[in-house]
């Protein structure tokens, strides 16, 4: 684990255009008009209501937590952050909101229309995979040690972006068909009373915990067998099973680093672009190197495991 995250920020430091596109990202999210849903969120608070059964104090409070949430997250809300994907890979310190006291500096542009909320998400939703396709392909192109000629670099990112499309696309799937028996369930239990609707949404929530956390292990390197041996979905989600049973303990081992440095780091560069003069500038690029650091351990473990695995089924004549 240690020697992964190691190799990967060395192979980072050799190769430092490998942080071009989270840096150009991050400053995009900062230079370019902030596409605020302010005026939609300031609608769906204006419209809570307290729940049937709440009155009097707790029909206050609940009213007025649900929405406090929806005008903070109006205020803050920036559509552009969607161009810089963390899901699969991409480090952007700014696309969780600029840091207190940082302002955008192209202003605020206020998206009026759900119609026109909804098409801008999906959208720059669509052109935020396209980027990560890209940056993953340079990534896997420096772990292969390859020459990658630009024609080249095109023809792989723009296969890799369809790899990813359809990954987003069968975990968005997935969760809808299993949300929706939970949805069935819960209303069907409300007919036999608060207390027992209760109950049971409580056991469906705990069991939707537990099930999305082991799918979230088991389906940790999908992403990497795509971009790295660029092969189909299909293929990806069996690699990436495979390798994380036949390593279980270092993989998980790893998925534990990677998030805990990711995260904790992620609030040492936001504080460093809040407190000091200037800081912003310094955060991005120690964001976006430590990020790509962190990206390329994990292609570089995922890559070594997997030809381990490989050879001890060769061993035992699978």
């Amino acid at each position: 684990m240690i020697d992964s995250v190691s190799e990967g920020l060395a192979l980072v430091r050799r190769r430092p255009g490998l942080i071009a596109l989270p840096v150009a990202i991050d400053l995009l999210l900062w230079a370019a008009p902030q596409l605020s849903l302010e005026p939609l969120a300031r609608r769906a608070a204006e419209g809570v209501v307290a729940p049937a059964g709440l009155t009097g104090s707790e029909a206050y409070e609940a009213v007025r937590a649900v929405r406090e949430f929806l005008l903070d997250f109006g205020q803050h809300s920036n559509l552009l952050a969607l161009l810089g994907n963390g899901f699969v890979g991409v480090p952007s310190i700014l696309s969780a909101g600029l840091p207190e006291g940082l302002q955008h500096l192209g202003g605020r542009l206020l998206v009026q229309s759900f119609p026109t909320a909804l098409a801008l998400a999906v959208v720059l939703t669509l052109a935020g995979l396209v980027v990560a396709a890209a940056y993953l392909t340079a990534i896997a192109a420096a772990v292969r040690e390859e020459p990658i000629a630009f024609s080249s670099f095109l023809r792989k990112a723009a296969h890799n972006s369809l790899r990813l499309c359809s990954f987003v696309a069968a975990l968005i799937g997935g969760g809808l068909a299993l949300g929706l028996p939970a949805t069935l369930l819960g209303l069907l239990v409300a007919v036999a009373g608060a207390g027992v609707a209760s109950f049971a949404l409580s056991l469906v929530a705990l069991f939707a915990l537990w099930a999305g956390l082991w799918v979230l292990i088991y389906l940790f390197f999908v992403v990497d067998s795509l971009i790295l041996q660029e092969v189909g979905l299909g293929r990806a989600i069996v690699n990436s099973i495979l390798v994380v049973r036949t390593s279980f303990w270092p993989a998980l081992g790893l998925i534990l680093l990677l998030n805990v440095l990711g995260a904790g780091l992620g609030v040492v560069w936001r504080w460093l672009a809040s407190a000091l003069p200037g800081g912003v500038v310094l955060a991005i690029p120690l964001n976006a190197f430590v990020g790509t650091g962190l990206a390329t351990a994990s292609f570089l473990f995922y890559r070594d495991r997997y030809q381990k695995m490989r050879e001890r089924f060769a061993g035992k004549g699978g």
